[in-house]
């Protein structure tokens, strides 16, 4: 599966409008310059603004927002930078909370200022996958073993049914360039602890399928929250 075709489920599926402003979230990493790079070229009736937050946890965020307002540039699109509140990345349980939250905060803000009828986000198959173990670790329930929805308000993921592997092919022959965050090496974040030694542990034993597998069953619990959610809504 390609980006173009997780866009084109989107659209079929309802959880896209095909025309309208749409705000595509670009840190600067493979996922998220893979994900505008597809949307641009998709042919659909967007108006595309690119924003990337500036955390500002470590040296390189600067020059890394920098890199993605060229590349913005580069690709005919505005471009919005961002700047976290370093309040905002305390009010979390802990830096990756509080960054995410204040990280959705700025784009919903973003969003109301240009219009935006959707929230792109590059979140993978392979973060699924990390998200369901997350949250086994912490007994989760259906609803969090559903793990990251494909849709929440204005917010879309259409990337979730494709794979970090097949999105770094597609990207290389797309000749796209990106930046690593240096954060994604400390396995301070748990995130990254699970990417560097489960994961490997894990298609060790199960073989690298086990990461579409683990992300079509949070998709299948997905759907059976909302039919249980429906039956009681009744």
């Amino acid at each position: 599966m390609t980006p173009e075709d997780g866009l084109n489920d989107a659209v079929e599926r309802g959880l896209l409008p095909t025309q309208g402003t749409v705000l595509v979230a670009v840190s600067g990493g493979l996922d998220s310059v893979a994900l505008a790079h597809a949307v641009h070229g998709a042919g659909y009736h967007w108006t595309i603004v690119i924003a990337t937050v500036d955390h500002g946890l470590h040296d390189e965020s600067e020059s890394q927002a920098l890199f993605v307002g060229q590349w913005a540039a580069n690709l005919g699109a505005e471009f919005v930078c961002l700047r976290a509140d370093p309040a905002g990345l305390a009010s979390g349980s802990g830096v990756e909370d509080g960054a995410r939250q204040e990280r959705y905060r700025l784009l919903e803000a973003l969003a109301d200022r240009v219009g935006a009828v959707a929230i792109l986000t590059a979140h993978t198959a392979d973060d699924q996958a990390e998200t369901m173990v997350m949250r086994l670790a912490d007994g989760a329930g259906i609803g969090g073993l559903r793990g990251i929805p494909v849709r929440r308000g204005r917010i879309v993921r259409p990337l979730l049914g494709v794979t970090r592997r097949a999105l770094s092919e597609w990207a290389e022959l797309q000749g796209l360039e990106w930046v690593e965050d240096p954060t994604n090496d400390s396995t301070r974040f748990l995130r990254n602890a699970v990417r560097k030694s489960v994961r490997p542990a894990m298609a060790e034993v199960f073989g690298e399928s086990w990461i579409r597998s683990a992300a079509r069953t949070a998709g299948n619990l997905a759907d059976v929250e909302t039919i249980v959610t429906d039956r009681l809504s009744c």
